[in-house]
């Protein structure tokens, strides 16, 4: 009886790491943006075509379109204008937006999490994105701190990506 109990334990074992090894395998096809530098789909679109350019000259985010796209650091960038996409296209890192467009609230945490183009700041001329509204808030309690922490961890966050 012990034989078959011990048989069973390890079918169990065996089991419970295929169900892990099938979530981690998910997870991993429904994010495949991790592995870029800049946030992006899997088509290589940046921060979900939307035009990082308005952040700074409108005040808002507003959707790109293809029809005004650059090819910059890996990955296409829409915009709703072609002036935007030639602001762009002669300063980019004037307007990409910090930490590679991914969440600036994971990033302050170690981590990196897709965006929400609608929840954003401008500090100082720079454009930092979050995971949602909510997230926005909590980062905006104490950005000051959550930049400085983000700074720090950005450049081991991004040889990750790279690898």
């Amino acid at each position: 009886m012990n034989n078959w109990s011990n048989v069973l334990h390890a079918k169990c074992n065996c089991l419970r790491v295929v169900r892990i090894a099938l979530v981690v395998a998910g997870l991993l096809m429904a994010f495949p943006l991790v592995a870029q530098q800049y946030f992006a789909s899997s088509r290589g679109i940046a921060i979900k075509g939307f035009d990082v350019v308005s952040y700074h000259e409108d005040g808002k985010a507003v959707q790109g379109s293809a029809q005004f796209q650059q090819r910059w650091s890996g990955v296409t960038w829409y915009f709703s204008s072609d002036e935007h996409a030639m602001l762009f296209a002669n300063n980019p890192e004037r307007y990409a937006p910090q930490y590679g467009g991914y969440c600036a609230y994971a990033v302050a945490n170690n981590s990196v999490a897709p965006i929400d183009p609608h929840a954003y700041s401008v500090i100082d001329n720079k454009l930092y994105l979050n995971f949602s509204h909510s997230v926005k808030r909590r980062w905006s309690r104490n950005r000051e701190e959550y930049i400085r922490v983000g700074n720090r961890n950005w450049p081991d966050l991004r040889r990750a990506l790279d690898q």
